[in-house]
């Protein structure tokens, strides 16, 4: 047993798509939770489920809202991750959330397949160091060629200023300048809109 509190916040959300992910046999269990962490190494730009198969999980969850569990497993794939759990820990942790030892070998089948593959995908996208977020600039761009010629696409580059403290104090300052056409950054607000959303079910 772990003394590692991987869940620090139980919210009825979770536990309520906890109980409800129970009620799944656990090949069907395994199967769901595999689709939504592949679909999370891939980037999670899509769906994991058409609106056709959201239709049928309802019933076998018994959930009208089959986007909250989808969001509940979400997040405990990213704290596996961000704790690098072990066998041990991981059972040890959905055990404390209220997960059944069926649920728990399902939940544990797919992350023993495509868990590998996202860790590797969020270590490899780690900016680097636990850097904080301590301000957000921007700046437009519309450049023209002549008088008479046609404009350039405008351009929107968003500074990222980022800090890595230690006791509260900066030990490295950095900015990540991102440059965006209309369409990336219309691109950008959408995933930006999603992450909210599971906040907010996770939250709630």
């Amino acid at each position: 047993m772990t003394d590692v509190v991987i869940f620090k916040n139980k919210t009825p959300t979770l536990l309520d798509s906890v109980n409800a992910l129970c009620g799944l046999s656990v090949d069907r269990l395994s199967g769901f939770c595999s689709r939504v962490l592949e679909v999370m190494t891939e980037g999670g730009r899509e769906p994991p489920f058409t609106e056709q198969e959201e239709k049928s999980l309802a019933k076998k969850l018994k959930r009208d809202n089959v986007q909250g569990v989808v969001h509940a497993v979400e997040y405990i794939f990213e704290q596996f991750a961000y704790h690098s759990v072990t066998k041990e820990s991981m059972e040890a942790a959905l055990l404390d959330i209220g997960m059944t030892e069926e649920g728990v070998q399902g939940v544990g089948e797919a992350w023993g397949v495509s868990g590998k593959a996202y860790l590797n995908k969020v270590r490899n996208h780690t900016i680097g160091g636990p850097l904080v977020l301590t301000n957000i600039s921007y700046d437009s761009q519309l450049h023209v060629s002549d008088v008479t010629g046609p404009k350039h696409e405008p351009n929107a580059i968003l500074q990222l200023h980022l800090s890595e403290l230690d006791g509260g104090s900066h030990v490295h300052d950095e900015t990540v300048s991102i440059r965006f056409n209309h369409e990336q950054l219309y691109d950008f607000f959408k995933q930006i809109d999603h992450i909210q959303e599971q906040i907010d079910g996770i939250a709630s």
